[in-house]
């Protein structure tokens, strides 16, 4: 994993984008601390926090709006906006999942993680207050303009909240592979990666054909990502009665093998047999990184190939994809790159 971490960092694109990453960070912090006012403490960032390994998805989110042409000040801005979505849906992930990820780290005692993530999304909430606020008051933009863009940050995340929610009440049948990525995961995830660009055309007032390209991009590898995820997560997600890609592989060949539909109550997960579906799943996600690739690059990202084919490596080690499976992925980004 290094050697791609560090094939990445020497790319200048990824370069700029990371150490503005780290800016936005840092100045997130600073308010964090501002918002707080001392009534809970605020432990400084680790080092790992503030490692590219942490960081990957911010940094491509801001390598992409830089290549949109946006001011410095409006990239900032959209990232300390971002880094305030992150601490949203990672503070809504850890509640409803009872699990723990950190993205603003509050000095409190150990043990509880439940009013941790509570006060991590208030604390987001009121860093983006402040920033409209000052927006408004030192007239970059008027009030109507601040709250249309309040509104906006909560729209953009939205249907991703809709689809948690609805995933919530359980899956009652299995979908197809192809419904899957078109309704639940581009909902779940590949709208959510989207997410940056909205707030970066409302930056622009208004979208344009360059940015709509970008858009698609990180929707595509949204898309790419959640698949990898759904390799990890494929028996959690049957035990919740979740919507997942590779189990609907899994059972549509179930189905062309017995010539009839399978009944997800008549399923345990023994029944599965996901090995000759892996492979395929694979080829899938790394169909839709080239999408994203494409759409990227007519969006104005700017990446050296062996810096793209790294990224594409590198996901899978991040999503703790398992070892015999990341060489399937392996195999299958070599088949696209050579």
């Amino acid at each position: 994993m290094n050697g791609l971490l560090m094939q990445l960092a020497t790319d200048p694109t990824i370069l700029r984008a990371f150490s503005l990453q780290r800016e936005i960070l840092k100045e997130f912090h600073r308010r964090a601390e501002q918002v707080l006012d001392g009534q809970c403490g605020l432990r400084p960032y680790s080092i790992a926090d503030c490692e590219i390994k942490r960081n990957i998805f911010s940094t491509l989110f801001l390598a992409t709006q830089q290549g949109l042409g946006l001011s410095e000040k409006d990239i900032k801005n959209c990232g300390i906006i971002s880094q305030c979505m992150r601490a949203w849906v990672t503070g809504c992930d850890n509640i409803l999942d009872d699990e723990f990820k950190e993205v603003i780290p509050l000095d409190l005692p150990e043990g509880g993680t439940k009013f941790q993530s509570v006060l991590m999304i208030m604390v987001a909430d009121r860093i983006l207050c402040d920033l409209l606020l000052e927006s408004s008051g030192d007239g970059n933009f008027d009030l109507e303009r601040c709250r249309n863009l309040s509104h906006k940050t909560l729209g953009v995340l939205m249907p991703s909240g809709l689809q948690e929610h609805e995933e919530e009440i359980g899956a009652s049948e299995f979908m197809s592979p192809e419904i899957i990525l078109k309704t639940i995961h581009r909902a779940k995830t590949g709208l959510l990666f989207e997410a940056p660009l909205a707030i970066a055309e409302w930056f622009m007032n208004g979208g344009n054909e360059q940015s709509r390209m970008a858009r698609s991009g990180l929707h595509a590898f949204g898309l790419a990502c959640q698949i990898l995820d759904d390799i990890v997560d494929a028996e959690k997600d049957f035990a919740e009665n979740r919507h997942n890609y590779v189990l609907s592989l899994a059972v549509e060949n179930m189905s062309i093998e017995s010539g009839r539909k399978v009944n997800r109550t008549n399923l345990s997960w023994s029944d599965f047999d996901l090995e000759p579906v892996y492979e395929k799943a694979c080829r899938d996600s790394c169909d839709k990184f080239e999408e994203a690739r494409i759409d990227l690059k007519k969006g104005g990202l700017r990446l050296q190939p062996e810096s793209w084919n790294s990224l594409v490596r590198l996901i899978p080690m991040l999503l703790r994809v398992p070892e015999g499976i990341k060489n399937k992925m392996t195999e299958a980004v070599e088949c696209i790159t050579g």
